[in-house]
């Protein structure tokens, strides 16, 4: 929590001050090892274990000060981020969904089990186009699950136990909407949603 608070207070590991990360914190993760914030801004910022690209810098190292996280060009504009297990997800000011890290088990949704040091897009059912209006995302182990605006609620990844929520019991490599109960229809006006 020393880290936190030296971010709070415009102070940064390394010698990052805070004309690059002003207005830190309104979000903080956790992953394995590392730490994932977004500042006011949009900006997200990873330090840490990058092992299975899990900083979004295009590397598979550690860095022991923030570096800024990438996609197509540097992330800004991001409206919430989430963490999971050597991964990380942020929704964007449109409702994208980018991930990035281990993509064991189709975790990162975006139809492979690649790991990627770079945030890429999470894709819909159709495998081509994005998954679009998502309000919230979380992370399981080797699971992921979002749910856009309107409440469905959609999963992905590992599924050897059901974390899905689709009956099938075999791993998905892109979203798939969460059954509704005994199967039947599908779960609609989800508020709140916890992969676990």
């Amino acid at each position: 929590h020393h880290v936190a608070v030296d971010l709070a207070l415009g102070h940064a590991p390394g010698g990052v001050v805070a004309a690059d990360l002003r207005d830190v914190l309104a979000q903080e993760r956790h992953l394995s090892g590392a730490r994932v914030v977004a500042e006011d801004g949009g900006a997200v910022w990873c330090w840490g274990n990058g092992g299975a690209g899990a900083l979004a810098d295009n590397y598979y190292v550690n860095r022991a000060t923030p570096v800024r996280a990438m996609g197509t060009a540097p992330m800004s504009g991001m409206r919430d981020i989430v963490a999971g297990s050597s991964r990380a997800c942020a929704i964007d000011a449109d409702g994208g969904l980018l991930c990035w890290g281990s993509g064991a088990y189709h975790a990162l949704g975006n139809g492979s089990t690649i790991s990627r040091s770079i945030a890429t897009r999470v894709l819909d059912t159709d495998g081509v186009s994005p998954l679009n209006d998502v309000v919230m995302a979380s992370l399981g182990a080797f699971h992921s699950c979002a749910v856009t605006d309107g409440g469905a609620a959609w999963c992905w990844g590992h599924n050897h136990q059901g974390q899905i929520g689709n009956w099938s019991g075999i791993d998905w490599p892109t979203p798939q909407r969460v059954s509704g109960a005994g199967g039947l229809g599908v779960l609609a006006d989800v508020v709140s949603l916890a992969a676990g």
